[in-house]
């Protein structure tokens, strides 16, 4: 329990940084000038995503990548199947690169066993039939959603 604990934590260390650049009126740095998603264009919020795109986000990725590889099981926790820690990581790695300017589309190739720790909760039977039942297919090269056809 302890380690799923963790590993929840770790999500939160992961996506601080690019919340706050996201919104950072909720978080006091509108008071430096941080415009975030109110304006695309802003400065200060793309000099925050650039140093988040080349050195904080890729050092938390790399650590999470190393977790996988010391599990053994393509599971964050080393579980035999996966827990709440990679229910909660899947979603956000998938916003990570599909949702955010200034952030390259192409991040987490850099990481394979978090590619496949994406691909292969995208996979399970339940999760498929979610999106089935919603008329959606998960798309691994793009991170996303299509209609169903």
């Amino acid at each position: 329990k302890a380690k799923i604990d963790a590993l929840m934590d770790e999500e939160n260390d992961l996506f601080c940084g690019l919340t706050v650049s996201r919104y950072p009126w909720r978080f006091g740095f509108d008071a430096v000038g941080m415009q975030g998603v109110r304006d695309r264009d802003c400065p200060e919020t793309a000099k925050v995503r650039a140093q988040l795109a080349t050195d904080t986000l890729p050092r938390h990725l790399a650590h999470l990548e190393k977790i996988l590889a010391d599990g053994g099981t393509g599971w964050l926790a080393g579980t035999a199947a996966p827990t709440v820690a990679d229910f909660q990581m899947v979603p956000r790695l998938q916003w990570l690169v599909t949702s955010n300017g200034g952030i390259p589309a192409e991040l987490l190739k850099g990481y394979p066993k978090l590619q496949a720790l994406v691909d292969n909760t995208m996979a399970l039977p339940a999760v498929v039939e979610y999106y089935a039942a919603r008329g959606e297919v998960y798309d691994p090269p793009t991170y996303s959603f299509k209609k169903k056809a």
